[in-house]
């Protein structure tokens, strides 16, 4: 598990999945620059994995993103992180059967991630 050095302020996006376990974006005040925010560039987003029957929160393993990507969707068994982090822009995987975290985007985007939906 991960130590989070600040407390989150609040979940931006939430994505439950089954058997009490949900996956978010936290948002962390206390990371913005100061004595101004640059929002561009301050990374203020965490991604977390919720265990609703224990009451615990952990950090995952992801790279911090700006505002400007904090898009949590589920594709078949994993979790996708779109982030807009220091090395790219896209959407980052979290394998949820193997607890591996992607830490490049997998899919690079030319715009901020927003979300990702499956057609089928």
């Amino acid at each position: 598990m991960s130590v989070i050095q600040f407390k989150a302020s609040y979940i931006v996006k939430i994505e439950y999945t089954k058997q009490g376990l949900a996956y978010a974006t936290a948002h962390i005040n206390e990371r913005y620059s100061s004595p101004e925010p640059d929002y561009l560039k301050d990374r203020t987003i965490i991604c977390v994995k919720i265990d609703l029957k224990s009451k615990s929160i952990e950090k995952l393993n992801m790279p911090h993103s700006s505002n400007y990507g904090m898009s949590v969707d589920m594709y078949q068994d994993k979790i996708m992180f779109g982030l807009a982090t220091d090395k790219d822009t896209g959407f980052y995987i979290y394998d949820t059967q193997t607890g591996q975290c992607s830490q490049l985007a997998v899919i690079e985007t030319d715009g901020y991630p927003a979300n990702l939906y499956e057609f089928k």
